[in-house]
């Protein structure tokens, strides 16, 4: 959890350019999934409908981050905004937003899923299901009520177990961060001015 205008988006997003299509920054060099991806090469981004509108966040960032001329996107049917996209490596990635309903997010087996701010619970448990490939799924959220399941049931606990089994099958890493941490002016990689 961190505030807004701390990149969180932007971060999201950078990751998913890393993990796509490699990249020789040092800030993934240290972690194995950025040299050698080992899950199924199907990503799924996942946010507000307002964030996925070709002028808004996620399309931004695509934009910045992904390199132009090594994927394509198309709208889907019936789509007012970008909603599948594929690369020159093979992997491939949906944009699904939270007024859908959770059995929208059934089916394929995915690697990694990319949510910006917590999706409603029913989505999280539906999503959850399609790392069954292996993979990850990464939450950003600025600090609010509709995420406090997360908390409650994810974080405090530190562990995914298997509801059936009470098996352990994933681990839960929460990092707070703060605006400062989002300025140019003192940190490497920050965006915004001192002063905004």
């Amino acid at each position: 959890p961190m505030g807004n205008g701390t990149g969180k988006t932007f971060m999201l997003l950078a990751i998913a350019s890393a993990i796509m299509f490699t990249t020789k920054h040092k800030l993934f060099q240290s972690i194995g999934i950025f040299k050698s991806w080992p899950y199924p090469k199907v990503l799924r981004i996942m946010s507000t409908s307002k964030m996925c509108e070709d002028s808004n966040a996620i399309q931004t960032a695509i934009r910045a981050l992904f390199p132009p001329d090594r994927y394509t996107q198309t709208r889907g049917m019936g789509k007012a905004y970008y909603s599948q996209g594929k690369t020159d490596t093979g992997f491939m990635w949906d944009v699904m937003t939270y007024n859908q309903e959770a059995l929208e997010y059934a089916g394929s087996t995915i690697g990694a899923i990319l949510a910006s701010e917590p999706p409603p619970e029913d989505i999280f448990k539906e999503c959850l299901a399609r790392l069954r490939g292996g993979g990850f799924i990464m939450v950003e959220a600025t600090p609010v009520n509709k995420g406090a399941y997360l908390k409650d049931q994810y974080i405090d606990k530190g562990i995914l177990s298997d509801p059936r089994t009470n098996k352990v099958v994933g681990k839960i890493i929460c990092v707070p961060g703060d605006s400062h941490e989002n300025c140019r002016d003192h940190y490497p990689g920050g965006q915004l001015s001192h002063d905004d």
